[in-house]
């Protein structure tokens, strides 16, 4: 439920001269508390210009996705069953849409003059606020809230930055592949802090986050029981080098599905 679909942070081993692009390796670690429940995890983001393969480790299993930006598609590897599952990116977000239309999100964000150095580079303190309605009236509503140090200057930032900008110009939804009205909420925030924080042009190093649910009666109770908690990502290891084209394809001889 809070596995957010996206990289948090990039810092590079060596500098990429302007103009030109890079192959990104980044590995975080994620920490997840849901109740009285700790979750442990490990994700690793590879971007190759307009393409990216994200690797997530949490709870004894792993799930690997790819995201064709350009071709507009999205795709689940199970290796277990050498099955690849292809969702179509604009009718993903059209159902997002359809549950919960962005123009109803309520999100700020704002810099607190806070300041600190991550992993050697300069960051910035974001703090953010992101209310999306889950009934007709808002009454009720998902909230997330927290903050992500961003480093405006950060070596690679060009490289991240361009991958974050075809992201949003094609509108991929970040967040679990599911119908489920409680997921489609989360991905919904999701989706919408990380294009809030790819309008700033820097690079979030550390995300730390608390999601709850804004409301009163017997149904509040209950999602929240579902959904509070808290995640922090942070970035352990990053590196510039040279990525297979075959890291972003699906392999030779696997079962194709649509869904």
């Amino acid at each position: 439920m809070f596995r957010i679909c996206s990289s948090a942070a990039l810092v590079v081993m060596f500098f990429t001269p302007a103009g030109l692009t890079a192959d990104v390796l980044i590995t975080e670690t994620t920490h997840v508390t849901v109740g009285r429940r700790t979750i442990d995890g490990v994700r690793t983001t590879y971007i190759k210009g307009a393409q990216m393969r994200l690797e997530v480790v949490q709870a004894g299993e792993a799930t690997t996705t790819l995201y064709d930006v350009p071709g507009g598609t999205t795709i689940t590897l199970d290796p277990k069953k050498k099955r690849a599952e292809l969702r179509d990116i604009s009718a993903r977000i059209a159902e997002l849409e359809r549950q919960y239309p962005r123009e109803r999100v309520m999100v700020t964000i704002a810099f607190t003059g806070a300041t600190k150095e991550l992993i050697g580079a300069p960051c910035d303190e974001h703090a953010f606020r992101i209310r999306v309605p889950m009934t007709r009236d808002g009454s009720l509503a998902l909230m997330m809230t927290g903050s992500a140090w961003v480093a405006k200057d950060a070596p690679g930032a060009d490289d991240y930055a361009r991958f974050a900008k075809g992201a949003i110009e094609r509108q991929v939804a970040l967040g679990p592949a599911s119908r489920n009205m409680i997921l489609q909420a989360i991905t919904r925030a999701q989706t919408e802090l990380y294009r809030t924080l790819g309008g700033l042009r820097g690079i979030p190093y550390l995300i730390d986050m608390t999601l709850n649910v804004d409301g009163h009666g017997i149904l509040a109770g209950m999602l929240n029981k579902l959904v509070s908690g808290t995640r922090t990502s942070a970035v352990t290891k990053v590196a510039l080098e040279p990525l297979s084209d075959a890291l972003f394809v699906i392999p030779d001889g696997w079962k194709r599905e649509k869904k």
